[in-house]
This record gives C-alpha cells, structure tokens and sequence, in this order.
C-alpha cells in the first residue's frame, strides 16, 4: 500500500495511473481516448512531462472532468515540488 500524502505532494499522473482501475478500464483505453497515446500517457504518469493546456482538454474529456482541474492539479503539484526545493536550499 502507497504511503498517504498530502493532496499537492502527488503528480497528476499518478490519478491517470489510479483512475483506470477504479473504473475497470485500462490506462491504454484512458490514453487512446484522451488521444495521448500509450507513451505520452506513460510520461504524464512518470512526471516527466507536466500537463499542458492541450493535454489537459484531452484528459478532461477522457475522463470527463474539466480541463481546469488537470491544470490546477499540475500547478498545485508544480508549486509544492518548488517549496520543497526551496526549504531544502
């Protein structure tokens, strides 16, 4: 079991990796709809690409939530890692 984390800690890839399951779809099925591909959905899930405007009108609607809460949680995640980089200097 994953260790809990507060909410801005996570990428938004990882609700890409989570979500498929809990709908008893695959991430492939996600990525094909969102029209991501397979790799491109692997690289969100990494977080080796962070969620553009482009990318997040395409999740909302494979996911049928709004493209604005893909960016929120991109920044959300963006701001947290940058606070923790400068606590850390």
């Amino acid at each position: 079991m994953k260790k809990l984390r507060r909410a801005e800690e996570f990428p938004p890839g990882e609700f890409i990796e989570d979500e498929p399951k809990a709908r008893k779809r695959s991430i492939e099925y996600f990525a094909e709809k969102s029209g991501l591909g397979s790799r491109r959905a692997q690289d969100l899930i990494d977080a080796k690409v962070a969620v553009t405007p482009e990318i997040a009108k395409g999740l909302s609607g494979a996911f049928g939530s709004s493209a604005q809460t893909w960016l929120n949680l991109e920044t959300s995640y963006r701001q947290w890692k940058a606070e923790k980089a400068r606590r850390a200097s």
